[in-house]
């Protein structure tokens, strides 16, 4: 019987190779936000017929199996044959291969010098993911990655070695990796670094070098840096004090699609808190900047202020 989405045939004579590229992206979607029983659930048994031609020996369960078991060539087949999860899977590079086996596989790549595959395989130890939870083996990897120049497993190396609040060795080692992360134009290395400076961990205390490493990391695209940097401003500590330059800042980091941020700037403006200058029309391009966000609070006010006929802007949709 050639079953597989309701109302959709089996790969018999005739049968319509659209619709099975139709119902494939769909799978192929479900499968992607991690609904892949949804998806199994609707599939049945397919039939056992040659795939391939006689030649390649394969049966369309065999190439079902072998697919779901990580052959990419497999799942081609089974696609071909009219499996519409094997499709799926083809589709979005979803085998089903053990997890000991891939951290195993990463691991190797890792010693031949593929950075990426050091920080694939970092992750599964450090989170468990599969495998057996090896957080001294993650860092190893990690550590290797970023000898690579993996930004990223940088900045989880420097994570992994900040963690360890009681090593003044580790924090040292970890002020050290965010900084040449953050040399490397990571923005998150950089808030990290900032963060290890102001505080005075894992070295002597920097004011002026942290605020340098803020903004940078708020420059590179770290709309968080640019925040942490405003409220310093607004505050006076441990920066000097500059209101205008916060308002700028958030202003920034609004752009950077921080709702807060814009919420936080408009407020400032509205009420001229922290000495900030009041401009309600400024304020209300922010509060719709937080709007087209997705931000209902910012909608709201946005508004608002557009009945009140504050700001000078018109009624939005």
């Amino acid at each position: 019987m050639h079953a597989t989405l309701p109302g959709v045939r089996g790969r018999a004579p005739g049968y319509d190779g659209a619709r099975l590229a139709l119902v494939a992206a769909l799978a192929a979607a479900l499968v992607g936000l991690g609904c892949e029983r949804i998806v199994q659930s609707t599939l049945h048994e397919p039939p056992t017929a040659q795939v391939g031609g006689a030649k390649a020996g394969i049966s369309l369960k065999r190439a079902i199996e072998r697919c779901a078991g990580g052959d990419a060539g497999a799942c081609s087949q089974a696609c071909d044959g009219g499996h519409v999860m094997s499709c799926a899977r083809r589709a979005t590079g979803m085998f089903h291969e053990d997890q000991t086996v891939r951290a195993d596989k990463l691991t190797a790549a890792c010693e031949a010098g593929e950075g990426a595959a050091c920080l694939k395989a970092g992750q599964m130890y450090e989170h468990g993911d599969g495998v057996t939870a090896d957080e001294p083996r993650a860092t190893v990897l990690y550590e290797k990655g970023c000898r690579a120049d993996v930004l990223a497993a940088c900045r989880h190396l420097g994570m992994a070695l900040a963690a360890k609040t009681s090593d003044a060795v580790a924090q040292e080692k970890a002020r050290s990796v965010f900084l040449q992360a953050c040399r490397s134009s990571d923005p998150d290395s950089c808030e990290q670094a900032a963060t290890m400076l102001v505080r005075g961990i894992g070295g002597r205390p920097d004011l002026d070098r942290g605020a340098a490493l803020l903004l940078r990391g708020c420059s590179l695209g770290a709309p968080s840096a640019c925040v942490t940097l405003a409220e310093w401003h607004a505050a006076g500590k441990p920066v000097r004090k500059d209101p205008e330059r916060a308002v700028l800042l958030l202003e920034q980091a609004c752009g950077m699609n921080h709702v807060e941020a814009c919420l936080t700037a408009a407020t400032w403006l509205e009420r001229g808190a922290h000495e900030a200058p009041v401009d309600a029309a400024r304020a209300v391009r922010l509060l719709e900047q937080a709007c087209d966000h997705g931000d209902a609070t910012g909608c709201k006010r946005a508004g608002l202020a557009s009945e009140a006929g504050v700001g000078g802007t018109t009624s939005r949709p």
